[in-house]
């Protein structure tokens, strides 16, 4: 809960941004990740949910995997 509140993994999610839009510059992957930090609400009982599939993600196949998963998450796209 705390590194969600943290929102510690903005680095890997800034790189999962930039190995699928190459051309983002800085400042708008700032803006994308300020977009999705206000979505990480761990208040939200599924979105918990999401961040302790994203730890054994991390287990299992490792930060870059779980900075995908995350992505995902952000972009509404993983259940």
């Amino acid at each position: 809960m705390d590194r969600c509140e943290r929102f510690e993994d903005a680095p890997l999610i800034a790189s999962e941004l930039k190995r699928r839009n190459p051309k983002l510059n800085e400042e708008r992957v700032k803006e994308l990740l300020e977009k999705f930090r206000q979505r990480f609400k761990i208040s939200d009982n599924g979105f918990f949910v999401r961040f302790v599939i994203a730890g054994l993600i991390e287990e299992e196949l490792g930060e870059p995997h779980r900075g995908e998963y995350l992505f995902e998450v952000a972009q509404g796209r993983a259940i």
